[in-house]
């Protein structure tokens, strides 16, 4: 029985300093900073260049396929239907 008493009170002290020492990192703002932009920069690294890289891949392939579509097809660059150009012809058309 003394066994687990004892063990009771030395987990509710490893658990009581766990608290304080987290407490203590709120308290010291020099730490909290550091760990601010600590965290800050994982963020920047792990989720914004990859993204960015990742639509710049995208982008040049879209470029690339505008590039084949003015080299290879000009039929496809003179039909403007896909940009929607032949409609707002038409509405102008028909408002004069």
């Amino acid at each position: 029985m003394k066994y687990k008493i004892i063990k009771r009170k030395v987990y509710k002290k490893l658990i009581y300093d766990k608290l304080l020492w987290t407490t203590n990192i709120m308290d010291n703002e020099y730490l909290g900073l550091i760990l601010g932009y600590f965290i800050g920069y994982v963020c920047f690294f792990t989720c914004f260049i990859p993204a960015s890289i990742i639509s710049l891949y995208q982008l040049k392939k879209y470029i690339k396929k505008i590039q084949y579509d003015i080299d290879v097809r000009p039929e496809y660059i003179k039909n403007w239907k896909h940009l929607g150009l032949v409609e707002i012809e038409q509405a102008k058309e028909s408002m004069k």
